[in-house]
């Protein structure tokens, strides 16, 4: 898209800024005006012109995905509203998708965040995170029209695609177009996309025809990740990290995992298996084994307040380069394998300054206080030579917020003014 000023309209709806772009499209936050005063935030994902002009298969796929994920009403699911053509200001005639705004950050920048800010995300966080992620799995997968299922597949869960809200809740991004995405690649001249091979199951990678289970791999390694803090795959180039899926085997990485959460290693096992009629029946069947292994896991309150707070502190301007995780690679695919970034990319965020930093200007403002504190209350008193009527002026109380010790201030005594000069209501 060419650069715009903001705001801008496309068609009724108010696009006040972008949210983020990639290959295929362009995310926007917008506003939805009505009458007497009412507004509504929505996210607009618009589809770059030149693909959908020279690929009309594409957003025909497009088009009746939207309208499956219409269906998709869940509270662990971002949700399609609509689907159509807008009128761009320099694009001409766009298609574009409006979907629920989630004001929040992707699970990938509060793993990151965690990561900086401390040891990471607590288990308990991590496993309710997941659960939540699993539920709409298993609403998707299970999903059926006029009692004949649909068989969705996800196709790029990574934790990048899982938004989670300041007040907590978690929805999972984007599902099922990057089946459209793939459309788009068979009819380049090139095969050639962009994506990432990280979370993907050795199926897919292959190229063979994917179900369910292949999105249970990947929610495996994303479960592995929040729990140990490092990339189930961690080659750091393309083709190693291709070969490195192709022929995964889970034992040698689970005994990390063994080492945080000895429940979970079983429950891995089954998502990991490089078969996959080794992993689970069914999605509900992951949901029963994620509640399990919640429920052995205790909850603190600061645990609890942990997640709202860490979504709350990130902040959206872009990390200096050496504070880049290295174990974590961003790198274009080119095989037809792959799918697609659905054109809802990360937002890098920076790190905010370091609690030791925030608590040494604390001390150093206290102390600055208490100096000018101690300084006032030293200070000799002005020559009594007259005590004024007690009814004339009134008293000031001086409450320091914060008193230093009695060792460190003794003030000097007030004096005392002379029998004869003492008012008479005060000598009664």
């Amino acid at each position: 898209m060419s650069d715009l000023t903001f705001p801008f309209y496309l068609g009724p709806y108010k696009v006040v800024a972008e949210l983020g772009t990639g290959g295929f499209a362009t995310v926007y936050r917008a506003v939805v005006e009505g009458e007497m005063g009412f507004s509504r935030d929505v996210a607009l994902k618009v589809l770059h012109a030149h693909i959908t002009r020279s690929n009309p298969d594409v957003v025909k796929m497009l088009a009746d995905e939207a309208r499956l994920l219409a269906w998709m009403q869940h509270p662990n699911i971002v949700y399609v509203q609509w689907f159509g053509q807008l009128e761009h200001p320099t694009e001409g005639r766009v298609f574009a998708m409006m979907m629920e705004y989630v004001p929040g950050r992707t699970l990938r920048q509060v793993q990151d965040h965690a990561r900086r800010e401390s040891d990471g995300l607590p288990v308990s966080i991590a496993l309710d995170i997941l659960l939540d992620v699993a539920r709409g799995l298993r609403f998707a997968h299970e999903l059926a029209q006029d009692g004949a299922p649909l068989h969705l597949v996800h196709r790029d869960l990574k934790p990048d695609n899982v938004i989670i809200s300041a007040q907590g809740a978690v929805k999972l991004l984007d599902f099922g177009i990057a089946k459209a995405s793939q459309r788009l690649v068979d009819n380049t001249e090139t095969n050639m996309i962009r994506g990432t091979v990280h979370y993907m199951s050795p199926e897919q990678v292959r190229g063979d025809p994917l179900d369910y289970r292949s999105d249970l791999f990947s929610f495996g390694s994303m479960l592995y990740e929040a729990l140990t803090g490092a990339r189930l795959i961690g080659a750091k180039t393309l083709i190693a990290a291709m070969h490195e899926v192709a022929s995964f085997d889970p034992s040698v990485r689970l005994e990390k995992v063994g080492r945080v959460l000895p429940e979970a290693v079983p429950v891995l096992e089954r998502l990991l298996a490089a078969d996959m009629a080794d992993r689970y029946r069914s999605t509900g069947d992951l949901v029963v084994a994620m509640q399990r292994l919640r429920d052995q896991v205790p909850t603190s309150e600061l645990a609890s307040a942990f997640l709202t707070r860490q979504v709350s502190r990130i902040q959206l301007e872009a990390p200096p380069a050496e504070e880049e995780t290295a174990d974590r690679p961003e790198q274009p695919v080119t095989t037809r394998q792959m799918a697609t970034d659905p054109g809802t990319p990360s937002v890098a965020i920076s790190s905010p300054p370091s609690r030791r930093a925030g608590v040494l200007m604390l001390i150093l403002g206290a102390l600055v206080a208490l100096l000018g504190l101690f300084a006032v209350l030293r200070s000799d008193p002005a020559p009594v030579s007259e005590v004024p009527d007690p009814a004339v002026v009134p008293e000031v109380a001086l409450v320091p917020p914060e008193l230093p010790p009695a060792e460190a201030m003794t003030p000097a005594a007030e004096p005392t003014p002379p029998a004869a000069e003492r008012p008479a209501a005060a000598a009664e």
